[in-house]
């Protein structure tokens, strides 16, 4: 083994993979894994191979577009507690036929989406009847906030989120 210092990496992701503009990147504790979220997919990248590792599709109610809405991802976060677990929002519209140019109000239920990132696999998922536009985990991992519109803060125990529930 050398005693060279290891050169800094750049991450530079293929992002022909999004089909839209990514909306945000994550990256897991251990620095294994990069997290980034677009359209209605989330990709999850080997840092250090720099490639496509994982795509978590998590198809929003598994209703079409046309009919129900575009599923894009929102916002996500990654438990600390764990570093696998990710919850992700995703944007439920109102049926094509419903919706009105004029319309302001927030979006009405929002799709909550649990991931364990290491297998893939889609956990849970359950609408959450607010519009919360962000959200992020305590340090500790214990607490998930989400806040939305007209400022509203919503904080609950990261447990209970993570089995597909609020108490």
């Amino acid at each position: 083994m050398s005693d060279e210092p290891i050169p800094p990496v750049f991450l530079k992701p293929d992002t022909g993979t999004h089909t839209s503009d990514i909306v945000q990147l994550l990256v897991t504790p251990d620095g294994r894994r990069l997290i980034s979220a677009g359209e209605c997919t989330v990709r999850v990248w080997d840092a250090l191979t720099r490639r496509p590792w994982a795509v978590l599709l998590g198809q929003v109610s598994g209703r079409s577009e046309e009919a129900y809405g575009s599923g894009n991802v929102l916002r996500m976060a990654l438990s600390p507690a764990d570093g696998r677990s990710l919850v992700v929002l995703k944007d439920v519209d109102a049926p094509q036929a419903e919706r009105s140019a004029a319309h302001s109000e927030p979006r009405q239920p929002t799709e909550v989406q649990v991931f364990d990132i290491e297998t893939g696999n889609l956990r849970s998922r359950f609408l959450h009847e607010g519009s919360p536009t962000d959200l992020d985990f305590s340090a500790d991992g214990r607490y998930l906030a989400m806040a939305g519109w007209g400022g509203q803060v919503q904080v609950y125990a990261a447990r209970d989120v993570l089995q597909a529930g609020f108490k």
